[in-house]
């Protein structure tokens, strides 16, 4: 691996831990994580969730059971099921940035260019196949009333579930300990980053890590 500058890897480390730890918090898959660096000059991570994250979630185009109705008051053809998998998936993409903001304590930070092109493109996909996000709050019911284009209303809503999620102090911790043994180690598989993720919630709130 090319020896980068020590804050670059570090952020590096935290922005690919975030998107393991929250993997791991939304659907209890442990992804193998690596830290790589390319390009003179330059840094970009790598995860290996694509099981989860990229690939194998169940597509909107898969087939449900019958059984499987859409809730009361959505169109025919929208499944909440079908939605619940991209939902996380949005999450998961913005989780990295948003564990750089916890190291860089920059609420504004935004440096990663790929992984808000990719949630866009499926909050665009989500919105042109009927569907809505539902709010959970008073917060997120003014956030979809905002005098903003749709897409926006929405990045702007997993924006904030992003946050709450990754600002928890066992999910902080975890991150952090992930991190640092990314740092150390710069590649763990499925299995020890799960062990190390349980570990860093333990040290927080050990009745997380169920």
């Amino acid at each position: 691996m090319r020896r980068l500058t020590t804050d670059n890897l570090r952020l590096l480390a935290f922005h690919e831990a975030g998107h393991a730890v929250a993997t791991w918090a939304l659907t209890r898959e442990a992804p193998e994580v690596a830290l790589v660096a390319y390009d003179p000059g330059m840094t970009a991570g790598r995860i290996q969730v694509a099981h989860f994250m990229l690939d194998a979630t169940r597509r909107r185009d898969t087939q449900i059971p019958h059984e499987a109705a859409p809730a009361e008051g959505e169109p025919a053809q929208f499944s909440r099921e079908n939605f619940e998998a991209d939902e996380r998936r949005i999450i998961i993409l913005m989780a990295g940035v948003e564990a750089e903001a916890i190291l860089t304590h920059d609420e504004d930070w935004w440096e990663s260019e790929e992984d808000r092109k990719r949630a866009e493109e499926i909050i665009t996909a989500l919105l042109a196949s009927g569907w809505l996000p539902a709010a959970q709050d008073d917060h997120e019911r003014s956030v979809l009333l905002a005098q903003e284009d749709m897409t926006r209303r929405c990045w702007s809503l997993f924006q904030h579930r992003t946050r709450q999620l990754m600002r928890q102090p066992p999910i902080q911790s975890a991150v952090i300990t992930l991190a640092n043994t990314l740092l150390a180690e710069e590649r763990i598989d499925s299995a020890r980053a799960a062990r190390i993720i349980r570990t860093g919630i333990a040290e927080a709130d050990p009745d997380l890590t169920g």
